[in-house]
C-alpha cells in the first residue's frame, strides 16, 4: 500500500468560545465527512462539550453518534486505534476542545506518530500560521525542565505579549556585545 492510500489526520481548530462560529470551509469539511460514516471518524476530547459545540455550529445531529473520545486518559490506545485508521485509507478528524489539536493537548504525540508512520496530517484553516506549522509538525513544544518552567515555557503561544523580561534580557545582551566590541577595538 503507497502513502498516497493512506488516510489523512485532520485537525479541526474550535473558536476559543462556547459561541463561536467554526470557519465556513472547516464547516463545509465536517458536514461532508458526516456523510460518509464508515470512512470518516471523529475524534474529542470530552463528548458532552464537544456535542454541545458541534449543534452550536449547526451541523448534522447524525454526528453526535460518530465521536469517540481522545484525551489524556484514553491517549495511547486511542493512538494505536487512530493509526489503524489511517492505515486502513480512512479520514479521521482530531476536534479541539477550544483552540488548535495538537497544541497544548494529546494530539501532539499522534501527530509525531502519524508523521513518523508517513500518514498525512492537515488542518483546517487556522488565524496564526507559525503555530499551526509547529502543531502539524509534531515536534515536542511542551517540555520543560521542572514544574515552574513547565507552567510558563511558552506562554506568549496562547495569544498573550512576549514572556516577562525579555526585554530587559534583549537589552542587557545588546549592552554585552557593545561592550565586548569596545573592548576589543
Amino acid at each position: 500500500m503507497s502513502n498516497k492510500d493512506f488516510g489523512t489526520l485532520w485537525l479541526v481548530p474550535t473558536p476559543m468560545n462556547d459561541t463561536g462560529l467554526l470557519p465556513p470551509e472547516t464547516k463545509q469539511l465536517l458536514t461532508a465527512a458526516v456523510l460518509l460514516p464508515t470512512t470518516h471518524f471523529f475524534y474529542v476530547e470530552e463528548l458532552k462539550l464537544a456535542r454541545a459545540r458541534w449543534m452550536t455550529w449547526g451541523l448534522d445531529r447524525v454526528g453526535l453518534n460518530l465521536f469517540k473520545v481522545f484525551n489524556e486518559h484514553s491517549k495511547e490506545e486511542s493512538i494505536s486505534e487512530i493509526l489503524e485508521h489511517l492505515h486502513q485509507g480512512h479520514q479521521v478528524y482530531l476536534i479541539s476542545d477550544g483552540g488548535l489539536p495538537a497544541l497544548w493537548d494529546p494530539g501532539q504525540a499522534l501527530v509525531y506518530r502519524a508523521r513518523c508512520s508517513g500518514f498525512s496530517v492537515r488542518s483546517c484553516a487556522f488565524y496564526n500560521g507559525p503555530i499551526l506549522a509547529l502543531a502539524l509538525s509534531g515536534l515536542e513544544h511542551q517540555r520543560a525542565r521542572g514544574r515552574r518552567r513547565r507552567a510558563r515555557a511558552v506562554p506568549h503561544l496562547k495569544g498573550g505579549s512576549r514572556p516577562e523580561g525579555l526585554a530587559s534580557r534583549m537589552q542587557r545582551t545588546r549592552a554585552e556585545k557593545q561592550s565586548i566590541l569596545a573592548f576589543a577595538t
